[in-house]
This record gives C-alpha cells, sequence and structure tokens, in this order.
C-alpha cells in the first residue's frame, strides 16, 4: 500500500513540468548564487585595498567584468564607496529605481540622483 502512494507520488510530480523544472535548476541556482557571493566579496575587498593602497591596487579583469554586468561605471565606483559615509545620508541605487522612490515617498527630489547618474551605465 506504501509503495502504491509513493509511486503516485512520484508520478504527479514528474507529470508537473514545474516541479521538474523547479528540482532541476535548483542546483544551478544555488552554484550561482554561491558565486556571485565570492565575486561581490572580492568586489568589495577591491575596492578596499584601493582605498587604503591607491597607486598598489591594480583593478582585476573579472572585477571590471562584474562591474559591467552589474551595469556600473568602473571609474566612479571606487568615488563612490570612498563617499558613502561623508556628509549627510542619500539614497544609492540605479536611477530608476530612485526615481520610484521618489514617487512612493510623494518628494520631488532625493539626494542622491547626481550621483546614481555617475555610478550607473545610462541606457
Amino acid at each position: 500500500m506504501a509503495a502504491k502512494k509513493k509511486l503516485q507520488k512520484y508520478r504527479q510530480r514528474f507529470g508537473s513540468l514545474s516541479w521538474f523544472m523547479s528540482r532541476l535548476n535548483e542546483p544551478l541556482a544555488k552554484t550561482s548564487n554561491a558565486e556571485d557571493y565570492v565575486e561581490l566579496v572580492e568586489l568589495v575587498e577591491w575596492a578596499g585595498k584601493s582605498i587604503v593602497h591607491p597607486n598598489k591596487a591594480k583593478m582585476p579583469a573579472h572585477i571590471n567584468t562584474l562591474l559591467f554586468v552589474m551595469n556600473l561605471q568602473h571609474d566612479n565606483c571606487l568615488m563612490q564607496v570612498q563617499n558613502l559615509n561623508k556628509g549627510s545620508p542619500h539614497s544609492i541605487g540605479c536611477l530608476a529605481k530612485l526615481q520610484d522612490k521618489m514617487v512612493a515617498l510623494k518628494k520631488k527630489w532625493i539626494k542622491g540622483l547626481s550621483a546614481s547618474k555617475k555610478l550607473y551605465i545610462q541606457a
């Protein structure tokens, strides 16, 4: 009896394309998330080294690729990180997200728009 229920459960699962695809994609997603985490840690490490030792830290090619994938301009990235905690608080994010936040907050302007225009590659 237990074997019939188990068989029925597996038939139902394998008959569901969405269940099958989720199980197929799960290991790929976990691997991808782990790789993204490592790349972000390397980005933070490179930024820190570049701030502390500006003449010694050369940007590795994979960091430049990562910035491109994240739609960030590499020449303004370090400047943004260095100035992050200077002055009054401001918003961080791509221009479209900041504009959406302005609408949600019913504001005409928020601090961080000009920095966003410099940091993100405009389409």
